[in-house]
């Protein structure tokens, strides 16, 4: 991200960076756009350092996602497939185990990508969203 800022920023072009709710703690309901950062991860602490280069080019959106889903793998594809394979007799697999400490918010690919063609094309005042 520190690269694509430098270069975009050199070459007046907007940048359009994904960001992850991995930035917070979780300790909050709803975040927002002002919220600090307090990751609790290594990842989370590299998308906020991200995030803050990306904040270092003047034409910048900082869009946050969380669980992101879409047509391609993701986890309610997969918990379905493990959940199907519960149920057939014939395969070995006799429970599904997943963590169950966490609360989300889905973000589909389709109106993340909606948003994001959104602040383009109202030109949106730059920043985080």
């Amino acid at each position: 991200p520190a690269l694509l800022a430098r270069t975009c920023a050199g070459h007046g072009i907007t940048l359009v960076h994904v960001s992850s709710d991995y930035v917070f703690d979780g300790t909050a309901e709803v975040h927002d756009e002002d919220e600090p950062f307090s990751p609790l991860s290594v990842y989370g602490q590299t998308k906020a350092a991200g995030d803050i280069a990306v904040a270092g080019c003047p034409r910048h959106y900082v869009m946050r996602s969380s669980w992101v889903i879409g047509e391609g793998h993701n986890f309610v594809k997969t918990m379905k497939g493990l959940s199907d394979r519960v149920a057939d007799p014939e395969d070995r697999l006799t429970q599904v185990t997943v963590v169950d400490d966490q609360l989300g918010r889905l973000t589909f690919t389709r109106d993340m990508a909606g948003a994001i063609f959104h602040v383009l094309g109202s030109h949106a005042p730059y920043g985080t969203y």
